[in-house]
């Protein structure tokens, strides 16, 4: 193949240099001859004709002209008499008298089996040579269609050989990618996380919870980006019964409840409208399992001491060693050998790794733990409560968890349930001078696990991660730690992270609850502000009653009669579609309103008022008959999902930065409240500009490329764009076929179109442009790490030449003809192959610059 490539390009080359030459005579009169014989045509044939021709031509009036014609047809037929068959291609055949003197005759002919097959019989006498059906064989005949094309531009061009065609250049208002600038939300803002965690959103995990809005039910969807951006305004908005707040970005979109579910950007949101939240979170989660090894430090036994030094001698270690290998003293080796000191988790685990020893094994054979504590391996409600608790009115002093309790009874409670479960030593004592008990529990293993799995910054993850049963445990203690009961229920909470994250864990057993702010500059004892966790409505309150609850006796009992005082009257737990959407539902089934009563004249079927769940259930599901109806509204009772009214918006000076998500399923749960997914809208609304977009690149290819005969089409550009429209239907089917190659390419524009032609190589490997490229490139990466194997300018390549050491001539067109054949000659005799370099390239303007020759040798001279 390479062999018949070299032939054919030699072939090009004599061709050239033919026409060069031909291409200068021109004769007085019309008597230069041009014969073209086609391939597979009979040579005695073409030579009858012409003897015919030399006969017509003694009838030529001119004496001049007849003797030059009659003397080149002769000479014609005397140089393809040479010839016993019509070569392979077919044959080109010139003669006539080329001297400059008038009235001299330098009479030649001249023939060449071309290298594409001649396809035309032809005779002429004019007064030059015929040479278009040659010229036309130096041509490269295919075209390659281009494209090239992001969401913002396209261009569609033609590669002619080595030059490109720039055909349009396209423009389009699709924007980038929307994650800059999106709507976002405070970066303190809790997302529930379906694993049961209530992170901050710049933390949010892959999984979190959402509403899928088509069956009102709550699930999980997945996170698909996070972004960020600065705003010097936000907007506040608070709600109320329950009342929260959130703070975003103007643009930030809501589901407001209307006659149906609609988008709302924060700046058109108006007091008094309803947002939507989750009544109740139902989480999958399951009891967690606690790592304690590390909270013990361990005695090793006489058996383990034994084994420790023959691994130690057996791995050729002496004391020494080890201990360097440990990044300790020999002393300590010794001592742990003797048995004189004891090691903690993390000493013993190093050390049984370096005597390549079982760490496991070793321990439950080898080991016991020095303390008389035993932790839990599970976290039950025991722990649960005691870490609640803790989180509320405790602290970790030294190898110790230290409560403080006003009610004795209490304090008797905890210490007891703490001893019980801990194996532990315990005291309580009687501060008089504060007036409070203290309440002790010893034992470092304690220490080590409250530190490890409950931590003071908020809601223990290991508590969020657990199921119900676990949560409201410690809940319990939280409350027992921090709860009061007065004309309400309430939780007072100093640290802000804490206290939205225990509004959002309620929602687990379906408890609504108010968020509040409180400024405590004025208390002599508290320089922080101060948040409250206020229960809401009488079913919340039950639902405390029954779940939660308080340990100490006079709490438990204001909480009992504040139950029963307190009225079903409820502005917090209300249906979630309006009056006159029920009203629909009702006269479908033929129904009258006006048979359902009281109801029926409160203004709720009018949208004038809301109507609870439980008064929603008595007066209207209860009061229907027909099955069909009261399923359909059981059903709407059902939804886990609540209307809460806008309280007040405030724009707000703002300089910390806003984040945002978005998700798979278009919407998440942002500090209790069903938040838009706004980066997702907005991709939807991308996603139709970019069609149209598509579509009108397509249209200007379809109509280009039905008008330009193209062999294929080679379409790139950056991302995923070429992907998207190739997939699409915006080509006709018949020039989508001609689209061999698609490329990733980092450019668009003119450097995008010359990225294209050099990427696909693969595909424009029967084009020289190709090949030329790759020669140059080969050339220039040469010159700049080896110059010694290259050579350019005249001189240089003439001495290369001349010895032999030229693997590969480069020659530019821009060098004159003469010199341009001699080089080809010279590089023929020597073995060497040939290039010729368009001028229309880069890498051939680089050659022109270069003196307009060079080579790569094939060794250094």
């Amino acid at each position: 193949m390479e062999k018949e490539k070299k032939e054919l390009q030699k072939k090009k080359f004599r061709l050239r240099k033919l026409l060069s030459e031909l291409s200068k005579y021109r004769a007085r009169h019309t008597e230069l001859i041009t014969v073209y014989i086609p391939a597979g045509y009979q040579m005695q044939n073409i030579i009858n004709q012409l003897a015919v021709e030399a006969g017509t031509a003694r009838n030529i009036k001119s004496a001049t002209t007849r003797k030059y014609v009659t003397a080149a047809l002769e000479k014609m037929i005397q140089h393809l008499r040479s010839y016993k068959k019509t070569p392979e291609n077919g044959l080109a055949v010139f003669a006539g008298n080329i001297s400059e003197r008038e009235g001299v005759m330098d009479m030649k002919d001249w023939s060449i089996e071309p290298p594409e097959p001649i396809n035309v019989k032809l005779y002429r006498c004019d007064q030059t040579f015929f040479l278009d059906p040659l010229k036309e064989m130096l041509e490269i005949k295919s075209s390659y269609g281009l494209i090239v094309m992001d969401r913002r531009e396209a261009d569609i061009a033609l590669l002619r050989g080595k030059n490109i065609q720039s055909l349009i250049s396209l423009s389009s208002m699709v924007p980038g990618k929307f994650k800059v600038g999106g709507q976002c939300l405070a970066e303190d803002t809790l997302v529930q996380l379906s694993d049961g965690r209530i992170a901050t959103i710049g933390s949010v995990g892959s999984l979190v919870k959402c509403v899928d809005f088509r069956s009102y039910r709550l699930t999980d969807t997945h996170t698909i980006d996070k972004w960020s951006k600065d705003e010097e305004i936000a907007y506040k908005i608070i709600t109320k019964s329950p009342r929260n707040e959130i703070i975003c970005s103007k643009d930030h979109l809501f589901f407001v409840r209307e006659d149906k579910i609609v988008e709302k950007a924060a700046e058109e949101l108006e007091t008094g409208d309803y947002l939507v939240m989750p009544e109740k979170l139902d989480l999958d989660v399951k009891i967690r399992l606690l790592d304690v090894q590390d909270c013990y430090e361990y005695k090793i036994l006489n058996s383990g001491r034994k084994l420790i030094e023959a691994q130690r001698k057996k791995l050729g270690l002496s004391q020494k060693q080890l201990a360097h290998k440990l990044k300790t003293y020999q002393a300590t080796i010794s001592a742990v050998e003797s048995g004189k000191i004891n090691l903690i988790y993390s000493n013993l685990n190093a050390l049984c790794e370096e005597l390549k020893t079982d760490f496991n094994a070793f321990v439950e054979k080898h080991t016991r733990p020095t303390s008389e504590v035993r932790l839990p391996t599970e976290l039950g409600q025991q722990l649960a409560q005691i870490a609640g608790y803790y989180l509320g009115d405790g602290n970790l002093e030294e190898a110790r968890l230290r409560f403080s309790e006003h009610r004795e009874g209490v304090a008797n409670y905890y210490l007891e349930k703490a001893r019980q479960l801990f194996n532990a030593n315990g005291s309580l004592k009687y501060r008089e001078n504060k007036g409070y008990h203290q309440i002790s529990v010893y034992g470092r293993p304690i220490e080590k696990l409250f530190k490890k799995y409950f931590p003071k910054n908020g809601v223990p993850e290991v508590i969020l991660k657990s199921p119900n049963s676990i949560v409201a445990a410690f809940l319990k203690g939280f409350s027992d730690a921090e709860g009061y009961v007065s004309s309400r229920v309430a939780l007072g909470i100093n640290d802000k992270l804490l206290a939205k994250q225990i509004q959002l864990l309620l929602l687990r057993f379906g408890i609504l609850s108010s968020f509040q702010e409180y400024d405590s500059r004025r208390n002599p004892y508290s320089k922080k502000h101060r948040f409250t966790i206020e229960l809401c409505g009488k079913e919340s309150h039950i639902l405390f009653k029954d779940l939660i609850g308080f340990t100490a006796k006079d709490k438990a009992e204001k909480l009992n009669r504040l139950v029963q005082k307190k009225s079903y009257t409820d502005y917090t737990r209300q249906i979630l579609p309006r009056g006159s959407v029920i009203r629909k539902v009702i006269e479908k089934y033929g129904i009258k309103i006006n048979s359902l009563g009281q109801v029926a004249n409160s203004g709720f079927f009018r949208n004038n008022r809301e109507l609870s769940k439980v008064a929603f259930k008595r007066t209207v599901i209860d009061k229907v008959k027909n099955k069909e109806l009261k399923a359909e509204l059981e059903k709407i009772y059902n939804y886990p999902l609540i209307p809460v009214k806008i309280n007040k918006i405030e724009k707000i000076e703002f300089s910390r930065p806003l984040i945002d998500i978005s998700t798979k399923a278009e919407n998440f749960i942002a500090n209790g409240l069903v938040v838009h997914n706004s980066a997702a809208r907005m991709a939807r609304v991308i996603e139709g500009m970019a069609k149209d977009w598509y579509k009108k690149v397509g249209d200007a290819a379809n109509q280009i490329f039905s008008q330009q005969k193209v062999k294929a089409i080679i379409l790139g550009g950056p991302g995923p764009t070429k992907d998207e429209f190739l997939s699409g239907n915006f080509i006709q089917t018949e020039i989508k076929k001609k689209i061999v190659a698609v490329k990733a390419i980092g450019y668009t524009g003119d450097f995008g179109l010359k990225e294209l032609v050099e990427k696909s190589e693969d595909v424009l490997s029967e084009e020289e442009v190709s090949e030329e490229t790759q020669t140059m490139q080969r050339f220039l990466q040469q010159l700049a790490s080896r110059p010694n194997m290259v050579a350019y300018g005249e001189p240089k390549v003439q001495l290369a030449l001349g010895q032999r050491a030229v693997e590969i001539l480069l020659v530019s067109e821009s060098l004159e003809d003469q010199k341009m054949f001699d080089y080809i000659e010279r590089a023929g005799e020597s073995g060497a192959e040939v290039i010729l370099i368009s001028t229309d390239t880069k890498e051939g303007q680089q050659l022109t610059g270069l003196g307009a020759i060079a080579a790569i040798l094939r060794y250094a001279i």
